[in-house]
């Protein structure tokens, strides 16, 4: 039987009702289910919308608890606090699971009975739901921007984070990497702990590891581009080959468009190490480059397609066909057709087709 609604609020009565049909119907349901309730909330009463949430939560049917759960930062934080303690001891794993995630964004990091709530789930038998904390947990502190209810000298946090980012335990492990993605100045994590915990994430053993170590190296590029590209192209050039094809596919590729700084890119494209240029002339032709933008993405090109290693000047032809149209363009095509190197040869017949089939250009020559 369907619960009513208060007949006062404007369409309560009716969307309480498609919300919980819709939940009951299936799993794609309960998504409608919960973008009707969220619409209703924002006309209802704080206490009517609290009022069914707690109906629900009660309920034997899973998915209206589930519905529930979904819902629950549209409470106050009482009866928020409330809700999660009673779901997150519901007998279903996806209840719990999303009870508490819920509890990680509403915990006070400053308080003992939040924290040892915390531990506590961090300890739970189920792995998914303790990884899920884990992730959520590191995230948060990592990306504290000196607001809210979390303390940065606060020596009981730094406890409870501790055996995450000592644990050695792979879902522990990847949850911590992808945590770390978020990090922002000013979190109680500095950077050097920071970047300590990706650079030994990277040479892990588990691939899951590895490849959330990476993927929050990239973005920890995008937030501090000085720093963060400066330690690609370091780890880039002491890496191992399996490290190094992670940090080409997931950081480099996409160097250009991720906030590679004009500087540092110069740092990269006059490394003695070979590797390390040939990676930023494959970014560069991965890039969407063309002659509005910057004009020192040209002069890289025109740098790299003169480099003395075939790799390196291969993938800088293969780039320079975004400048078809310009005069430096065809000439580094023509000087390097009929090249000893297969590689090159066939990057410069690429672009001259390029050049042969734009109109021309006289700019940058």
């Amino acid at each position: 039987m369907l619960l009513e609604a208060d007949d006062d609020v404007p369409g309560g009565t009716e969307a309480v009702a498609r919300a919980q049909t819709a939940a009951l119907s299936s799993t794609a349901g309960l998504d409608q289910a919960v973008g009707t309730v969220a619409a209703w909330a924002r006309t209802a009463p704080a206490g009517l919308v609290e009022l069914h949430l707690g109906r629900w939560a009660a309920d034997r049917r899973a998915a209206l608890r589930l519905l529930a759960v979904r819902s629950v930062a549209l409470a106050g934080e009482d009866a928020r606090r409330a809700l999660v303690a009673l779901l997150g001891a519901d007998r279903r794993r996806d209840v719990r699971r999303h009870a508490a995630a819920e509890f990680v964004t509403l915990a006070d990091l400053r308080r003992p009975d939040d924290l040892e709530w915390l531990r506590a789930l961090l300890r739970e038998p189920d792995d998914a739901l303790a990884a899920g904390v884990a992730e959520q947990l590191v995230a948060r502190v990592a990306a504290w921007d000196g607001t809210g209810n979390l303390s940065s000298g606060d020596d009981s946090l730094r406890e409870l984070l501790a055996p995450l980012l000592a644990s050695r335990v792979v879902k522990a492990r990847t949850a911590v990497m992808r945590g770390l993605g978020g990090w922002r100045p000013g979190s109680p994590l500095s950077l050097p702990e920071a970047v300590a915990q990706l650079t030994d994430g990277l040479e892990d053993e588990a691939v899951t590891v590895r490849q959330a170590a990476v993927q929050a190296l990239a973005q920890l590029a995008g937030t501090v581009p000085a720093q963060g590209w400066a330690l690609v192209r370091r780890l880039h050039a002491e890496a191992s080959p399996r490290t190094r094809v992670l940090l080409e596919r997931h950081c480099i590729t996409g160097a250009l468009g991720g906030g590679l700084t004009r500087d540092e890119a110069w740092s990269w494209a006059t490394e003695p190490a070979q590797r390390t240029r040939r990676a930023l002339a494959l970014a560069l032709a991965a890039a969407d480059l063309g002659p509005a933008g910057p004009n020192w993405h040209r002069d890289l090109l025109r740098h790299l397609s003169v480099d003395p290693v075939p790799a390196v000047r291969a993938a800088a032809l293969d780039a320079a066909r975004a400048f078809a149209a310009e005069a430096w363009a065809a000439r580094a095509a023509r000087h390097n057709q009929g090249a000893a190197n297969p590689a090159v040869a066939e990057a410069a017949e690429r672009l001259a087709k390029s050049v042969r089939t734009r109109p021309s250009r006289q700019k940058g020559g």
